[in-house]
Order: structure tokens, then sequence, then C-alpha cells
């Protein structure tokens, strides 16, 4: 496999499963064409309220 050219970083809530579903489905489906010339990283995290 060849090692993308890009790495896209994307944050996200764990609450947003469909969010993160929506972008594999359309522009990031990209990163999957065998290609290889970007690939997507979701950062998960939540807020720590009141420490």
């Amino acid at each position: 496999s060849r090692r993308p050219r890009l790495l896209v970083a994307v944050s996200s809530w764990p609450a947003r499963f469909a969010q993160r579903q929506a972008i594999r489905f359309s522009w990031g489906r990209g990163s999957n064409d065998g290609n290889g010339s970007f690939r997507i990283v979701f950062f998960l995290g939540c807020v720590s309220v009141g420490r």
C-alpha cells in the first residue's frame, strides 16, 4: 500500500457517529479508492466540566 500524501484530521464528539459516517460515505470515500492519496483520522473527545 502507498503512503498517503495528506492526512485529514477531523475532531468529533463520540455521540456524532452519524456525522462521521456521512464523511466516510461521501468525500471520505476517496481515501479508500486504492489511490491512497489521503487518509482520514477522527479524534474523539469529551469535555470534563467542573474539574
